[in-house]
C-alpha cells in the first residue's frame, strides 16, 4: 500500500480535518466518533457521521467478528488455510502445550 502509486495519487486528494464538536470534555468516556464528508465536483457533498466504533470498550465486538476480522486481515497475507488454522489455535491459547507451532504460523 505504501509504495503503490495509485494509493499515493489517491491520498494527495485527501484532507483529514479535526472537528472540534467531535471532542468530549475532559474526563467524560471517550465515543471514538467520526465525520466523513465527500466533496464531488458539481454536486452536493455526502456525508456520513459514525457515533461510535465498532470494537471500542463501549461497542465491543462478539468472538465470531474478532475471528472474522482477523481472518479477513491475516487471508491475503497468509492465505485462508493459515489464517483458519491462526485463528483456531489462538481462540485454544490456554490449551497450547507449545507456542512454538503458533509462532511459525504467523511468521511465515
Amino acid at each position: 500500500m505504501h509504495g503503490d502509486a495509485a494509493v499515493a495519487a489517491f491520498r494527495r486528494r485527501v484532507d483529514v480535518i479535526h472537528d472540534p464538536a467531535q471532542e468530549v470534555a475532559k474526563g467524560q468516556p471517550r465515543t471514538e466518533s467520526a465525520r466523513v464528508t465527500i466533496m464531488r465536483r458539481g454536486q452536493p457533498p455526502l456525508e456520513k457521521f459514525v457515533p461510535w466504533v465498532r470494537g471500542f470498550p463501549s461497542h465491543p465486538m462478539s468472538r465470531a467478528d474478532v475471528e472474522t476480522k482477523a481472518r479477513d486481515l491475516i487471508a491475503p497475507v497468509l492465505g485462508r488455510t493459515v489464517a483458519d488454522e491462526i485463528v483456531r489455535r489462538t481462540a485454544g491459547l490456554d490449551d497450547e502445550p507449545r507456542l512454538g507451532p503458533l509462532v511459525a504460523l504467523v511468521t511465515r
